[in-house]
């Protein structure tokens, strides 16, 4: 099975980093092409965060890009950048289209977490730092960086969690289209994270209706 709109290659041929931690990054992971269809579909979501694709259904050639993202050819080349464990773990997937002022704190992934894949999808970008993501030395400073990543359409960054992955961006309002892909240790650990999701779901529906 050959991936329909997204490039492998890219992963393929990135240069990996260790320092601080392994990481990699590319640009034009998304064919030409299937760009435009790609946004025309992208999920009416309304309100900022992240949030599963298990919970959703996806039309037209978004529908295409989420199949490529849940393939076995992915999964085979990611594994083959940031360890082989990824073949036998656990697949989350989360989908944003707003960013918050809250959100992009420096942090580390939790420790359920063995593989991260980010993919970006903002056809226009000001240049504004504000909303790239940046791979940091450290947990306090966002000037103590290494790379910037900035979340153009196309752009992807994929990283080995551990105890000094520390990432995040300066705060930033507005539309942020990205998808993140996770790889977690098992089903039960997946299984813990949808739960807390639709938890915290829920109670965000509450304190709206107070």
């Amino acid at each position: 099975m050959s991936c329909e709109v997204i490039d492998l290659d890219v992963i393929r041929n990135a240069e990996t980093h260790n320092q601080p931690y392994l990481y990699f990054s590319g640009v034009n992971f998304l064919k030409p092409e299937a760009i435009p269809a790609i946004q025309e579909s992208y999920p009416d979501l309304r309100k900022a965060g992240w949030h599963p694709a298990f919970d959703m259904r996806f039309r037209g050639a978004f529908a295409s890009l989420m199949a490529d993202l849940q393939s076995q050819e992915l999964r085979e080349a990611l594994a083959d950048k940031l360890g082989g464990e990824l073949k036998s773990t656990a697949e989350f997937i989360t989908i944003r289209k707003f960013s918050a002022a809250h959100e992009g704190a420096i942090h580390i992934d939790g420790k359920a977490k063995v593989g991260n894949f980010l993919l970006y999808l903002n056809d226009v970008w000001d240049g504004s730092h504000d909303g790239c993501l940046r791979v940091l030395r450290g947990a306090k400073d966002f000037e103590d960086y290494v790379v910037e990543i900035p979340p153009t359409t196309g752009t992807i960054f994929g990283f080995k969690p551990d105890e000094n992955s520390w990432h995040g961006h300066l705060p930033f309002v507005g539309e942020r289209r990205a998808i993140q892909v996770s790889w977690l240790r098992d089903e039960a650990d997946l299984d813990r994270k949808l739960r807390r999701h639709r938890w915290q779901n829920a109670l965000k529906k509450v304190f709206e209706a107070a």
